[in-house]
């Protein structure tokens, strides 16, 4: 078992940024505890910088700008797996957004690996290896770190330029480097951390079936709830739960006596947000037609709808099944609604962003003349149903 260097004053993470620059490719973990917060508490980000493994304190450590200026080298590949929670409070932390990355979650998959395996069946799998399972759940914002903590930290990121190494060989032979390297650019995204409060009604599932005018409400109220959340550090449901949030817009309560009638929704919040979530059912009542969100009841709701996704989503089984990719890697579902919901609404089928690039030639083109197809067909039977009714 390989020892960590433990960093916790200024002066050593100047000097461990001082050999990482030495480095063209860095490893990175991170441990953190997010279960009465809105925003994860960071406890200990783990680097392996060729033989060498640093254990970065961040509690001890306010300043961690010299480590903002490694993730900020373009010429310093960093290698993780399933980067999107360390990014995010990597993100949160330091205030920049680690790049280029490498994830080698996704590269496996791209090499006939399973692709929610886990980092340790990836390692038993690639170099036959046995991580240990212990301080998986810990909290890591105690100190001091048990020996134990301190090995599985190590672990963490002792295999994970091995593992590069080994997975960009096999890409290669595959000639799938260039589609990983893409996806992994996706992920460094900024607006991928930095979410929009006005979007988060989308991720309910009960959105879909939400009237406009009720949707427009769970809109408002979802990105209230989010602004509640940050300001509080707070998890959104401990603001108000996502059920509550429906019950309002089905209610629609116009009084404090009727909202504190709502099932699930605590008297403090009453007290506290009566007159704001009142307002914002009120102003959402008055809305114009023109400023209501587009309803999502397509996705889900019109048997027509469903079964041409399911065409879709077959002819994307086919290409992945074909490929040995995992389906939602070469084509997300919501990409698949989106098509299909642009092409049914406005007859002139066009790829979402997400289905540009390499995965134009593995399935993009395909979707497009297959959507094509089923909008040339609808309107082929609309033509027809209204040739119908003029002769009646």
């Amino acid at each position: 078992m390989s020892q960590g260097r433990f960093v916790d004053s200024d002066r050593a993470l100047k000097q461990a940024c001082r050999e990482m620059r030495a480095c063209d490719t860095l490893g990175f973990d991170t441990e953190f505890v997010r279960t009465r917060t809105y925003y994860s508490i960071l406890g200990l980000i783990q680097v392996s910088a060729a033989d060498t493994f640093f254990l970065i304190d961040p509690i001890a450590i306010e300043d961690l700008s010299p480590l903002a200026r490694i993730f900020e080298n373009r010429d310093i590949l960093k290698i993780f797996y399933s980067c999107s929670e360390d990014l995010e409070v990597l993100y949160q932390r330091c205030h920049v957004i680690p790049t280029p990355i490498f994830d080698c979650q996704i590269a496996a998959a791209f090499v006939g690996h399973q692709f929610a395996g886990g980092y340790q069946g990836l390692v038993s799998a690639m170099m036959d290896v046995q991580l240990s399972k212990h301080s998986t759940r810990t909290d890591w914002t105690k100190r001091p770190l048990s020996e134990e903590q301190l090995e599985y930290a190590v672990e963490d990121v002792e295999y994970l330029i091995p593992l590069y190494n080994m997975i960009k060989e096999r890409l290669r032979k595959k000639h799938r480097l260039k589609w990983v390297e893409d996806l992994c650019g996706e992920l460094t995204d900024p607006a991928r951390l930095t979410p929009d409060p006005s979007q988060f009604y989308k991720r309910l599932k009960q959105s879909p079936s939400l009237p406009i005018r009720e949707l427009a409400m769970l809109q408002r109220l979802c990105a209230w709830r989010e602004n509640e959340a940050m300001q509080r550090d707070w998890p959104r449901n401990f603001v108000v739960s996502d059920a509550v949030l429906v019950s309002m817009c089905r209610l629609q309560p116009s009084s404090k006596a009727q909202l504190s009638r709502i099932s699930g929704l605590h008297p403090v919040e009453v007290r506290r947000n009566s007159k704001c979530i009142l307002d914002i059912i009120s102003d959402c009542q008055a809305l114009p037609v023109r400023e209501l969100p587009e309803s999502m009841r397509h996705r889900r709701s019109t048997p027509a709808f469903t079964a041409n996704l399911r065409r879709l989503r077959d002819e994307v089984n086919l290409q992945a099944e074909a490929l040995d990719i995992p389906t939602d890697l070469i084509a997300p579902r919501r990409a698949l609604e989106d098509l299909l919901a642009g092409a049914v609404k406005t007859g002139e089928p066009t790829l979402p962003r997400e289905l540009s690039g390499w995965r134009f030639d593995v399935v993009g083109k395909r979707l497009l003349a297959l959507t094509t197809e089923i909008t040339q067909a609808r309107a082929a039977r609309a033509a027809r149903a209204a040739g119908a009714g003029s002769k009646k």
